[in-house]
């Protein structure tokens, strides 16, 4: 072990001091030396073989490292300057000193003795550097870095989420974490209105730093969110001088994308942007298949269905931002985010009717022209202070934003040939308006205080505001007269206040480590119909969310953590709206006021493993949910239209494992892969019916990349989401394979990269529902595949090596 130990150490040291070599040798004429000795503090004993980094404090980068020798001992020559020195043993807490000053006065600085812990509190980090992406362990939270993917450039936040384990995607856009939808998405730690389906997909990857996936968020994490929590971390460039990257992406069907990325550090303020142009174009199709029932239960009539869509438009992304260091204790941030959509999207429905002998009766076209602009504008402003005591300090964030939508579209009903050729006048000419406004304003302070070497209290405050109106109006053409169609028009206005408070205890005693905490949030929550006078103002309610996370060291790099949270999952807004939104006249959805929220008692044990070239981490997991919401549908005999209004049902029991393993197999090649298999049993009762059900399934990655010849890497990535059952029907199962390449250029200043995604065009989602008197079978295909060539510079910087600890 100790071998191994040395060779990763003294690579990692050659490499770095290599890559830096030029840097130092321009400062050896005024040099100093660093030296101390490095111990475990339970036993006291000097470790040999642990890594230490030095920083430069100004630029963040690397100036020197060394390794301890017998007893712990280290001496390391530096250049004059101001350092912050990183200690680092695996297994261990890394420890960090700093504005450690070596010049003239005091060229040798004795650090004496520095102690570090075995891992186990809740900052300890187990860390797997694959190829792929850098994945982080800590006591409530894993983090998935983008890293080199090569399969995410040039697509947007959907694509990156849906190459992160136990996330999918369905076939609306929306995000389920463990096979549930209900999950709290948080844009750089904060609520945003970025946070959508529709703005998810107009998010380029390349704005995308990391994401965090928080499984059983602690009490300083909002209680939103039944199944946990999901944080886009957005890059920003750091270190001296001018830094920065850029991204140009093409692709088919047709996709123009401009991305950058910069920084601009000097003294006491640190300037950064990031900008991204999206451009797509592409068709989506679909189709099914109606069998109606009437009292005897033999079939009565047939529909077939087919669906043609022509989707995309150009989306603009930019934030800016700076921190200003007024002083070493002291840090101000101040950002503004900018996002404009401009849409123009095609819909037809092409609706065959058939007789109870499948004899043809009539067919009929429905078209829907549909434009789209919409603008996001939010700010942030945040303030942090540091206090003498190591990691005691205090944060304090502001932010406020505002979108503004306005959604149009055209719609012509008309009975056709089979070859679609109007055979009458229009049957119905009618043209919709959404106007949609979202103001949000949110502010929160964090305090930490430690109580001991490797104990600590954190206590927190909140508070969010967010006011949604909705105002649709349905008009249709009577003879040459616009008549607004009252049913379907109307402002609705959703009026959202949360007040929250929280404190936290964290502490290690020997190998046991533990975290306690509880949350309170006020909810003050009214929706009113302006054009009706419904008002639905319910009476504010308290909640408390307790928390506990549990680990404990075992021997042979093994380590078990368990944790136990209460969550909440508020009814979205458009679950809310009582009022009637037409898809088409044989389609209809609405909210329904009266849901009340879902809570959630989630308990998890998981484990991670450590071995040479190999890292297992696995987990187990069960969430009992009451008051689940379900959208159901009815259908209406007589008139012939089938109405989706969402209900509170009983409850739901889930229980998983979940398990991911990187592994080297040869020096050219890596391999990833992750598996979540789960159980759902959900039992409710709603509109005289028993809604139940009783689901076994799982979903499944395996990534592999290697390293083929002259320097090109290829990555390929397969997907497999097995069938699942829900109260009304199936889910049938799905399967993608993508594949990428890529090449370092220019003296590794740029990559280019070529991929396909979903190689064999396979990701169609095909699905079964049944309601009383009418079944139905189905497909639907929204992202076909796609061809996407890349190219990315990077301006003052080299490129990301990842190796593995």
């Amino acid at each position: 072990m100790k071998k191994i130990l040395t060779i990763i150490c003294i690579l990692s040291v050659v490499f770095n001091t290599d890559l830096l070599g030029q840097k130092t040798s321009e400062k050896e004429t005024k040099k100093g030396s660093l030296s101390g000795v490095i111990i475990n503090d339970e036993s006291n004993q000097g470790l040999e073989f642990a890594t230490i980094s030095v920083y430069d404090k100004e630029e963040s980068s690397l100036v020197a490292g060394g390794i301890s020798k017998t007893k712990g001992k280290f001496k390391i020559s530096v250049p004059y300057g101001t350092f912050n020195i990183k200690v680092e043993f695996i297994g261990f807490t890394p420890s960090l000193i700093e504005n450690i000053v070596v010049n003239k006065d005091k060229p040798n600085i004795d650090l004496g003795t520095i102690s570090i812990a075995s891992s186990g509190t809740d900052l300890t980090e187990v860390e797997v550097r694959a190829e792929k992406s850098t994945v982080q362990l800590t006591l409530d939270k894993k983090v998935f870095n983008v890293g080199k993917d090569l399969l995410v450039g040039g697509g947007n936040a959907t694509d990156v989420l849906d190459n992160v384990p136990s996330v999918t995607v369905d076939i609306d856009g929306n995000v389920n974490l463990r096979g549930n939808p209900n999950v709290n998405i948080l844009i750089d730690g904060k609520p945003s209105q970025l946070k959508g389906a529709n703005f998810l997909q107009s998010l380029p990857a390349n704005m995308i730093d990391k994401v965090e996936v928080i499984t059983n968020p602690s009490a300083s994490y909002d209680a939103e969110g039944l199944t946990g929590i999901i944080n886009i971390v957005l890059k920003k460039q750091k270190g001296k001088g001018l830094k920065g990257s850029f991204d140009l992406d093409l692709g088919i069907p047709t996709l123009v994308g401009v991305g950058a990325n910069l920084s601009y550090r000097k003294n006491k303020i640190n300037l950064f942007a990031n900008y991204g142009l999206s451009f797509r174009k592409y068709q989506a199709t679909g189709y099914s298949e109606d069998t109606f029932f009437f009292e005897d239960e033999l079939p009565s009539s047939f529909t077939n269905r087919r669906i043609e869509m022509d989707l995309g438009g150009l989306t603009n992304n930019f934030k800016f931002g700076s921190d200003f260091y007024l002083n070493e204790k002291n840090i101000l941030n101040a950002s503004i985010t900018l996002q404009t959509i401009r849409s123009s999207n095609s819909r037809s429905n092409f609706y065959e009717d058939f007789d109870s002998y499948k004899e043809k009766i009539s067919n009929e076209l429905r078209t829907d022209e549909e434009e789209e602009k919409g603008y996001t504008f939010e700010n942030s402003l945040s303030y942090k202070k540091l206090f003498d005591k190591k990691d005691q300090n205090l944060s304090v964030i502001l932010s406020w934003s505002d979108y503004t939508g306005d959604e149009n579209s055209d719609i012509n009903e008309q009975l056709t040939d089979d070859k679609r050729n109007p055979i009458a006048d229009p049957s119905v000419f009618q043209s919709s308006n959404n106007k949609e406004s979202n103001r949000t304003f949110l502010f929160q302070s964090d305090y930490i205080h430690p109580i001991s070497k490797k104990g600590k209290v954190e206590f927190g405050l909140k508070t969010t505001f967010r006011e949604i109106k909705n105002d649709y109006e349905v008009a249709e053409l009577d003879g040459a007269v616009w008549k607004t169609i009252e049913n379907f028009s109307n402002e609705f206005i959703y009026d959202e206040k949360i007040y929250a408070a929280y404190g936290k205890l964290s502490n290690k005693i020997g190998k046991f480590g533990y975290q306690l905490g509880l949350r309170s949030e006020l909810t003050d929550l009214k929706t009113e119909l302006i054009e009706t006078n419904e008002i639905n103002d319910r009476e504010p309610f308290l909640n408390f969310f307790p928390s506990v996370h549990l680990t404990y060291d075992l021997p042979k790099s093994n380590s078990i953590q368990l944790s136990y949270s209460r969550r909440i999952g508020r009814a979205y807004f458009e679950h809310l709206n009582p009022f009637i939104h037409l898809v088409d006249d044989r389609n209809i959805r609405r909210g329904n006021p009266n849901l009340n929220p879902m809570y959630t008692n989630s308990f998890e044990i998981s484990h991670i493993k450590n071995w040479d070239k190999t890292t297992l981490s696995s987990a187990v997991y069960y969430l009992r949910t009451k008051d689940v919401v379900n959208k159901l549908s009815q259908y209406d005999f007589e008139n012939n239209f089938v109405t989706s209004i969402p209900y509170n049902l009983a409850e739901r029991d889930a229980y998983g494992l979940e398990f991911s393993i990187s592994t080297k197999i040869k020096k050219w090649w890596r391999l990833n892969a992750s598996a979540d298999f789960f159980r759902q049993i959900t039992n409710g009762y709603a509109i005289d019916s028993d809604f139940s059900a009783d689901t076994y399934t799982w979903t499944g990655r395996v990534m592999n990349k290697m390293t083929i010849w002259n320097n090109i890497i290829m990555q390929t990535t397969f997907s497999y989401r097995a069938p699942k059952l829900n109260t009304q029907g199936k889910v049938k199962s799905i399967s993608v394979l993508s594949i990428g390449f890529s090449k370092d250029i220019l003296k590794d200043k740029g990559t280019v990269t070529f991929k396909i995604n979903d190689l064999f065009n396979s990701r169609v989602n095909r699905f079964e529902k049944f309601i009383p008197n009418r079944s139905t079978i189905g497909e639907v295909q929204r992202r076909p595949r796609s061809f996407i060539v890349e190219f990315n510079y990077r301006l003052n910087q080299k490129k990301k090596r990842r190796g593995r600890r």
